[in-house]
């Protein structure tokens, strides 16, 4: 393959991590924040609800992406809060989170 040809591959990934207990929502912000930050990510999206914060952004580390919005965005970063297990979920997925938050 040259690197001209449109035929490369592209992976998706994912990476799920658990905390125990559960975090409030600033603290859900600032895990997010801080993968962004080891990233150097930049806010393309975001959604947030009472269990669920997600946070579409684009970083130059990773050389693909896909489109949102008419925007590049290649990482996804998103917190889930599990009452019932005392539980927050933060999961991040490469270009987007393809299994469920």
């Amino acid at each position: 393959m040259t690197k001209n040809d449109k035929n490369i591959l592209q992976f998706n990934t994912c990476i799920t991590g658990k905390i125990n207990g559960t975090l409030k929502n600033d603290l859900q912000r600032e895990k997010i924040q801080q993968v962004l930050t080891s990233f150097q990510g930049k806010v393309v999206e975001s959604l947030e609800d009472y269990t669920v914060m997600s946070v579409s952004a684009y970083t130059p580390q990773i050389p693909f992406q896909i489109t949102t919005n008419r925007k590049p965005m290649n990482l996804q970063v998103a917190s889930h809060v599990d009452d019932y297990r005392n539980e927050t979920t933060l999961t991040v997925g490469m270009p987007i989170i393809t299994t469920e938050y």
